[in-house]
C-alpha cells in the first residue's frame, strides 16, 4: 500500500525532466570539445545531431531517418524556395 506521498508530483517530473536535459546538453557541448565532433544530419529545415557512439552505426540512423523524411514529405523534403541559409 502506497500514500499520496511516495507519489511524484508534477515539480519532481519537471526537475527530473530538466536534469534529463541538462544531462543531454552536457553530453552534446563536451562531444563538440576537442578531437570529438557530433554527427550532423540538417536537410532543409530539419536538423539532427548525434553524439558519437561506438555502439550507434550513424550511416544506418541517418539513411532511417532519411527514408522516413522522404516517405513524409517526398520530393519537398528538398525544396528551398524562400528559404536562405547563412553560415560563417
Amino acid at each position: 500500500m502506497t500514500d499520496l506521498s511516495s507519489k511524484e508530483s508534477p515539480e519532481e517530473r519537471n526537475a527530473m525532466a530538466n536534469m534529463a536535459g541538462e544531462l543531454m546538453q552536457a553530453k552534446m557541448d563536451e562531444a563538440r570539445k576537442g578531437s570529438n565532433n557530433t554527427h550532423i544530419l540538417h536537410v532543409g529545415s530539419f536538423h539532427m545531431e548525434i553524439v558519437p557512439d561506438k555502439d550507434i552505426d550513424i550511416a544506418q540512423v541517418f539513411k532511417a531517418v532519411m527514408d522516413d523524411l522522404y516517405e513524409k514529405y517526398g520530393d519537398r523534403l528538398i525544396a528551398t524556395e524562400g528559404e536562405q541559409r547563412h553560415y560563417g
